[in-house]
């Protein structure tokens, strides 16, 4: 599957906000793939398309039982490089929910703990 045909189908889905709830064919295919059509396919996600305006990804992660909200980009590399992810879904971004602070939490724990290459500017 060509990367930028995963990554539109994604993209032009987003405001579905029960969408992302199950990714598993995307980790197969990301598991299968050629690395460098996986690297496509976080470059055109994250970078010149993204979400939609006002649009963010909420993760719930199993091992810490805590919700993080970020951009597409730092989504996609914490899926890849963990296998952690649970439940994904596509919220707007909203005041109540702190994306601000939480997003700064969750770029210190990716940071400290998980240390990917290539990936400190997530």
């Amino acid at each position: 599957v060509d990367p930028k045909v995963v990554a539109d189908s994604i993209v032009s889905s987003s405001y579905d906000r029960t969408f992302l709830k199950k990714v598993g064919w995307l980790k197969d295919w990301i598991q299968t793939t050629d690395l460098e059509n996986v690297k496509q396919f976080l470059e055109f996600v994250g970078g010149t398309r993204g979400l939609p305006p006002g649009q963010n990804i909420s993760v719930l992660r199993s091992d810490t039982k805590t919700r993080y909200l970020k951009s597409a980009t730092c989504f996609w590399n914490l899926y890849m490089t963990t296998g952690t992810v649970d439940e994904v879904q596509v919220m707007t971004d909203d005041g109540e929910r702190g994306w601000h602070s939480t997003y700064d939490k969750f770029i210190q724990s990716l940071t400290d703990s998980i240390k990917v290459s290539g990936f400190q500017n997530c």
